[in-house]
């Protein structure tokens, strides 16, 4: 089942933040410090009409989670998450399903989002759902931060 979420599930959120988190952390720590989602960022992103979050729920649980953010008419995904546990079961899948639904519905032309180069599992998982490059975005870090 997936449902919009509103501030009662931030903590389950938040569980599933660190799991994502985590991973990136370990692949850019110079990037990932401490988890910026905290409650005040939460209840600021669902006040806004133009932000949705929803959540997949098997039987109560919350185990996949995706940010959308309406720009115009666009719709951009600031983030997928679905527990670890419960990857490689087509959720994540369905929750991109229903956003287009949505995105039809609501005359919005195309999805985007970004991804980060070293997640090649979430690379391979938006090729399979459709989703080509748009454009490439390179750094060069000319000093080394601490």
């Amino acid at each position: 089942m997936i449902k919009e979420l509103d501030e009662s599930y931030y903590n389950e959120l938040y569980a599933l933040e660190q799991e994502i988190f985590s991973y990136h952390q370990k692949m850019r720590p110079d990037l990932f410090k401490e988890i910026p989602f905290s409650k005040d960022i939460y209840y600021h992103l669902i006040s806004h009409d133009h932000y949705f979050i929803y959540g997949y729920f098997t039987e109560e649980q919350l185990v996949g989670v995706i940010y959308v953010n309406r720009r115009e008419n666009i719709y951009y995904v600031d983030d997928i998450v679905v527990k670890d546990s419960y990857r490689n079961q087509g959720i994540g899948s369905e929750l991109f399903r229903y956003i287009e639904k949505q995105a039809l519905a609501n005359n919005i032309v195309r999805i985007e989002l970004d991804v980060w180069s070293f997640n090649e599992k979430a690379i391979q998982f938006y090729q399979k759902n459709e989703f080509t490059p748009k454009t490439i975005r390179y750094e060069k870090i000319v000093k080394k931060e601490g």
